[in-house]
């Protein structure tokens, strides 16, 4: 009978400690994104080129995110045709590439991402200057600020 109770009160611990770790967690989380709704960019880059090379400007944006360690994650959405978004994820910054209803036209906007110690725009601006490098690699490029 002894066994079963300390089993019982073990488990019990267990959850108690489990439910504290995760709402200690969620926490913790919503602390460091609470400032991420309705948030203006950092800096903002209006990107345009020939639609045949979207698929270069997708690739360079690969290659920029490999090379300053951001998370990349591409969705390309049905409606309007042909349109995605690019987001780049870094535990300091997000940058966010939309392809609007315009064939070859890109907004991309620098966005801080850690609510606790946010980025400012100055500390991006090396970032937005290699981003613009990359991004000069594509044939008959437009970049406007």
């Amino acid at each position: 009978m002894n066994r079963t109770r300390s089993v019982r009160l073990g488990c019990l611990v267990s959850l108690l400690l489990s439910l504290a770790g995760g709402f200690f967690l969620f926490e913790r989380y919503q602390t460091r994104t609470s400032c991420h709704e309705n948030q203006p960019p950092l800096k903002s880059i209006h990107v345009t080129i020939d639609p045949s090379l979207e698929e270069q400007f997708v690739e360079q944006s690969r290659t920029f995110a490999f090379k300053h360690g951001f998370r990349l994650d591409t969705v390309a959405f049905d409606q309007p045709e042909d349109s995605f978004r690019i987001r780049m994820i870094r535990e300091d910054v997000e940058i966010i590439t939309r392809s609007p209803s315009t064939p070859g036209a890109f907004e991309i906007g620098f966005y801080n991402y850690d609510c606790v110690h946010p980025t400012v725009a100055s500390d991006i601006e090396e970032l937005a200057s290699d981003f613009r490098t990359f991004m000069s690699e594509i044939p008959n490029v437009r970049i406007e600020e």
